[in-house]
C-alpha cells in the first residue's frame, strides 16, 4: 500500500550493540492512520511516501517496511546469473567436443559450435522443464538384482 510517514516517536529503542533501532511511527493511507513500529530508517523520516507493508514478528508485534523496488539491474544488487551460467557451460562443451573430435577451419569451427551450444541449451531447457523418467535399470542387459551382483 501506498503511505506516507506523519509522525515519529522522539525516542528509538536501540540494541545494545547499536545495530537494530526501533521507531514508533504513524503513517497514514488510504486514509487512515496508523501507529505501528519500524526498522526502516527511511520510513521513520516525517514526511516518507512510499509503497509498504505490515508485517507481524515472531512476537507478535506489527511493524512497517518497504516493499522492494523492481530491479531494473542498473542500480547493482544481486541478480540470477543462471541463464549465462548455462550459456557459458554450453559453448565450452560444444567448443571441446568440436576441436577435440575434428580438426575445422576457424569459421567452420564458430559455426558448428554455435550449433552444438544451442542444442546442449535446448537440451537443458528439455530436462528441467519435465519430471524426471524413470531411469533403464538394465542398460542393455541383465538388471543387477544386489550389490554383491557387482564385479568390483
Amino acid at each position: 500500500m501506498r503511505a506516507k510517514t506523519i509522525q515519529v516517536g522522539t525516542t528509538p529503542w536501540a540494541s545494545p550493540d547499536g545495530k537494530v533501532t526501533i521507531w514508533d511511527v504513524e503513517i497514514e493511507a488510504d486514509g487512515r492512520k496508523y501507529p505501528l513500529k519500524t526498522m526502516s530508517p527511511k520510513i521513520a523520516v516525517v514526511g516518507f511516501e512510499g509503497d509498504v507493508e505490515t508485517y507481524t514478528n515472531e512476537k507478535g508485534r506489527v511493524y512497517v517496511r518497504q516493499l522492494p523496488k523492481a530491479s531494473t539491474g542498473a542500480e547493482g544488487g544481486y541478480k540470477d546469473h543462471h541463464q549465462e551460467i548455462k550459456t557459458q557451460w554450453a559453448l565450452g562443451q560444444a567448443y571441446s567436443a568440436a576441436t577435440r573430435l575434428t580438426v575445422l577451419t576457424k569459421n567452420q569451427e564458430w559455426e558448428q559450435v554455435r550449433y552444438d551450444a544451442q542444442k546442449l541449451l535446448d537440451l537443458v531447457e528439455e530436462l528441467t522443464s519435465q519430471p524426471p523418467t524413470e531411469p533403464n535399470t538394465t542398460m542393455g542387459g541383465e538388471a543387477i538384482d544386489n550389490t554383491s551382483d557387482i564385479p568390483f
